[in-house]
């Protein structure tokens, strides 16, 4: 059984990775558009954990020139099929050892990877050694409306994972109150919270029921195939009396939020 969230591994999700995660091809477009115009066209932007390029791609075609960054091999692999023709370079490397000079990219994107990085405070430490005067430390995540059936799941199938496996945790990155914080101790200005995409999705909750056994929920990534099943058998069990007609669908907001950091040099 898998013991440490920071070594989960991406290999037999990298195919489905962007299909599982999609956003309408609309709210792509914003997304990508909100985050180019951030920086002057053709600025070369850094997305580190790049994965399969679900951010750098529609970034790179609104106008920024992206390097994804990512350590498995994997992703990289599908990342580069998604941004072929597209201003996107892939690298291998850490996050934690960026291999680029001081000074190197107007913008530096942390999307979903830092909550998977032990040494985490030595990954941002290097992001702002590679960021030019004035550029900016962008983090991304995803939002989902919390009195939704989706959001309420997922923090139950969080609790329930860490019940039955406490080494399943994510560092603490993962909150944004604690990035916030470690960047404002290093001279950052946090800017306001930004939409840059919203959308919305018809599901169930047995739809999601279904997404935790075919191993298309977020959450169940890193899960042995045992724990998977025990997590399974109580989140159904869970479903079934939290809602009279769990398969009746709901229409579920969904965000792409950013927050902005600047005066980081």
């Amino acid at each position: 059984m898998t013991t440490r969230y920071s070594e989960m591994s991406f290999a037999s999700i990298a195919p489905r990775y962007n299909q599982i995660n999609a956003l309408p091809a609309q709210a792509m477009a914003n997304l990508g558009r909100t985050l180019a115009e951030l920086a002057p066209p053709g600025a070369p932007a850094l997305d580190m954990g790049c994965g399969a390029g679900r951010v750098a791609i529609p970034t790179a075609r609104a106008g920024l020139t992206i390097v994804g960054l990512d350590l498995d091999l994997n992703m990289l692999s599908e990342a580069t099929r998604n941004g072929a023709g597209l201003p996107f370079f892939p690298l291998r490397g850490n996050v934690t050892r960026l291999p680029f000079a001081d000074n190197s990219f107007n913008v530096v994107f942390s999307i979903n990877v830092l909550h998977l990085v032990p040494a985490w405070k030595d990954a941002l430490a290097d992001a702002i050694r590679i960021l030019r005067p004035g550029g900016l430390f962008i983090q991304g995540r995803d939002w989902i409306a919390p009195e939704s059936c989706m959001s309420k799941l997922r923090w139950k199938v969080i609790e329930t994972i860490m019940e039955l496996e406490p080494g399943l945790r994510p560092t603490a990155a993962a909150s944004p109150a604690v990035m916030a914080e470690a960047l404002s101790a290093v001279g950052g200005v946090n800017e306001t919270d930004r939409i840059a995409a919203a959308w919305h999705v018809q599901i169930s909750p047995s739809d999601l029921l279904d997404q935790i056994a075919a191993r298309a929920h977020n959450e169940t990534w890193m899960l042995s195939d045992e724990l998977l099943r025990a997590v399974y058998a109580r989140i159904r069990d869970w479903i079934t009396e939290t809602w009279s007609d769990p398969q009746a669908p709901e229409t579920v907001e969904r965000r792409f939020v950013i927050t902005v950091t600047r005066g980081l040099k």
